[in-house]
């Protein structure tokens, strides 16, 4: 009888001592990927905010890159993470998935940024082109690009260019709030300090014209 008794007791130990164990391994995995959420959202951020000089292009492939480790950490914590762990799961997807969605509007608020500045750009050449012609009316070359250009379509170019990045600005700002209101759930394990502070949300104003 003894010995059985000692038996369960090493039994229902090992098993405790498996709990605590596994759910330290869960939170550490939650905090580890929240954490490089975090890391990726702060610096994309910090690029907005102007902190790092990074061409459009390169920040529109980093932005992508950032979306497809997102993606493999919810793939993680949907696999390996217990039904005990539901709150915690929760939020770390709620989280990881909001901060995706604001990576896919900076990403489409980049490539409204690129169309309006080539527009820009276009447009301030057919007015150099018509000037030109102005300044040179009896020069045939510059009749005949004067004629090829087409200024009403071009400006209407910019018009929509213009249009397009307002809208993505404003999309961008309210998946930002949208991902600023996620939090921990109360006596979380993960800590606070996982997820990004209120600072990190400040001075973020993006122009399309420098």
């Amino acid at each position: 009888m003894k010995k059985a008794i000692i038996a369960l007791l090493v039994v229902v130990m090992a098993f405790l001592s498996f709990q605590k164990y596994q759910e330290h391994t869960e939170i550490e995995l939650l905090t580890r990927a929240i954490s490089d959420t975090t890391a990726r959202a702060s610096t994309t951020l910090d690029i907005l905010r102007g902190g790092h000089r990074v061409p459009i292009a390169d920040f529109i492939k980093q932005t992508e890159a950032h979306n497809q480790a997102l993606s493999n950490h919810i793939i993680s914590i949907k696999s390996n993470i217990g039904s005990k762990r539901h709150v915690e799961t929760a939020f770390a997807i709620s989280y990881i998935e909001q901060t995706a969605i604001v990576f896919r509007s900076a990403t489409k608020l980049s490539r409204t940024i690129i169309e309006a500045r080539l527009a820009k750009d276009k447009l301030n050449k057919t007015i150099a082109t018509l000037q030109n012609f102005v300044n040179n009316p009896g020069n045939d070359r510059a009749r005949y690009a004067a004629n090829m250009e087409d200024s009403d379509a071009v400006s209407q170019r910019v018009d929509i260019a213009k249009a397009d990045f307002d809208v993505a600005i404003l999309q961008f700002q309210l998946d930002l709030t949208d991902l600023s209101s996620i939090k921990p759930p109360n006596k979380s394990k993960i800590p606070a300090t996982a997820i990004l502070s209120a600072n990190d949300f400040k001075d973020i104003e993006i122009t399309l014209f420098k």
